[in-house]
């Protein structure tokens, strides 16, 4: 079924391989515009200028572009009503598919360094010299920031052992919640009774476990390695891996590839010559694979001027979640999430009682005890209240918020830091060199949204929505941790605009 559908994909992301599983179980069909993680082509100004966040996937549905793959899922089940539908109708069942969505993007936090630490890193390392690590990333940016990434990752430094042991630890918690509710299901699925998106969101990374030296071992996962088992024959679960992809996995999980690990991690000094000598004969080997190191432009696919033919969607799930008890918010000082979430209720106007916490903020609401403020939007949305939704009716002004709320999001690495500095009464931020980059990745957020509210109201349609309010609150925190951002009209005007919006009138 043709539909006009470009996916800016890389055959390794875990992201963009569910979003393939979506599009392959809806029996749609797409063009491919393929990202090259390992020359830094996400963080080129083409890719930038579609996806500010700098990641995959990004799917353009005509003129319509998305990013952040759980957005673009349930873009995908809104906007093609006659397909399979991935997402549940009912709002108890709906909440769940997306507290699985929103754990894994917390452990997508953990998984990422990790794997740039033991994947990644040992490839780039073995197959490229430094002066060509670096030259090539050069050619998609000049980034301090992005040129200081490739720099850790080429030394395979992006974490120290104490760091990987830690994040060992985080990802088999994960694994263990999956266990745990394989085992008390009676349908063998994460959600209800069915197959779901759920099970599309979760698969994809648990199943690189072993790439990165983390085996899911039948005697503690015996639930979940049936699960994945099962998934794994799943025609769309097949289909979205390339042959090149499935040659690659046997070498990633073979004694081969872990001695080049261990080996690549080691200073180039302290290797014996024998070590030296496999690092780059394994080394040559990639670059064999690759059939060239040579750089080339690929004819880029740019996104269609024109809407899509298709206008009609699915109606939102309805809002049928029931409040069976009062609602608790538990909020941190300085905390833009506990901002953000007691904006939400005020806009919902549902009442609650609010107390101190000082640990991440907590939302008690609908049986629930919820501690991201993702999540809690969604949750707040589904409840049955009196005020009015947080995220429109309209298909595409829904993905326009939770793209945007994506973005306020991939704040979290720079901007939590530099709260803390702040909140310690550290002042001279800008001294201390991973502040200072901290601060300067932020500076360029905020020259991306600038761009973005140039002849524009609002940040995602043409009214205020929540994905203001969470831009809004965290602008609003940056000048004490020396960011300015009285030079950007843009952003100044648009600051004023939201000062004025009254929740009692949404």
């Amino acid at each position: 079924m043709a539909r006009n559908i470009i996916l800016y994909d890389n055959s390794l992301s875990p992201c963009a391989r569910r979003v393939r599983i979506s599009l392959i179980e809806k029996g749609l069909s797409w063009e491919t515009q393929n990202i090259d993680l390992s020359r830094l082509e996400q963080r080129s100004p083409r890719y930038l200028a579609i996806n500010p966040n700098g990641l995959v996937p990004t799917l353009a549905h005509g003129c319509r572009v998305l990013w952040e793959s759980n957005t673009i899922t349930e873009y995908l089940d809104r906007a093609f009503p006659d397909t399979i539908q991935l997402y549940p109708t009912l709002a108890s069942e709906r909440i769940e598919v997306k507290r699985w969505q929103n754990s894994e993007l917390v452990m997508a936090k953990t998984f990422r360094p990790l794997m740039y630490q033991r994947l990644m890193g040992p490839i780039v390392h073995s197959s490229r010299t430094y002066n060509e690590a670096m030259r090539i990333a050069r050619l998609s940016t000049d980034d301090p920031a992005d040129l200081e990434w490739e720099d850790k990752v080429w030394r395979v430094a992006v974490l120290t052992p104490e760091e990987q042991i830690i994040s060992e630890h985080q990802l088999y918690e994960f694994a263990d919640s999956v266990e745990s509710e394989l085992k008390k299901s009676t349908s063998g699925w994460l959600v209800g009774n069915n197959f779901s998106q759920a099970e599309i969101s979760v698969y994809p990374r648990l199943i690189m476990y072993p790439w990165i030296g983390l085996p899911l071992e039948l005697a503690r996962f015996p639930n979940t390695t049936k699960w994945m088992a099962r998934l794994a024959e799943r025609p769309s679960f097949t289909q979205s891996l390339s042959a090149e992809i499935q040659k690659s996995i046997k070498f990633l999980q073979s004694p081969i590839f872990a001695l080049l690990c261990r080996l690549a991690s080691k200073p180039v000094e302290k290797r014996w010559i024998f070590e030296r000598f496999y690092v780059n004969i394994i080394g040559l080997a990639i670059r064999w694979a690759r059939s060239s190191e040579h750089v080339e432009e690929t004819t880029w696919k740019a996104p269609r001027t024109i809407p899509p033919i298709e206008s009609v969607s699915t109606p939102r799930s309805p809002a049928s979640l029931e409040m069976d008890g009062p609602v608790k918010l538990a909020v941190t000082r300085d905390s833009p999430d506990s901002s953000l979430i007691a904006a939400a209720l005020r806009i919902r106007k549902i009442e609650y009682f609010e107390e101190k916490s000082t640990s991440a903020p907590r939302l008690e609401i609908a049986g629930k005890v919820i501690e991201d403020s993702g999540l809690a939007l969604d949750a707040i949305d589904l409840v049955s209240a009196p005020g009015p939704r947080l995220f429109p009716e309209d298909v595409v002004e829904e993905a326009q918020v939770r793209i945007w709320l994506a973005f306020a999001a991939s704040w979290h690495k720079e901007f939590n830091p530099l709260l803390k500095a702040l909140i310690l009464g550290l002042t001279q931020i800008r001294e201390d060199p991973k502040l200072n980059t901290a601060a300067h990745v932020l500076e360029t957020r905020l020259d991306q949204l600038e761009s973005r509210l140039k002849g524009r109201e609002w940040i995602a349609t043409n009214a205020f929505t929540v994905a203001d309010e969470a831009l809004k609150i965290k602008i609003e925190m940056l000048p004490p941790m020396g960011i300015q951002v009285d030079s950007r009209l843009n952003i100044t005007t648009w600051m004023q605009r939201c000062a004025t919006v009254n929740f009692a009138f949404i």
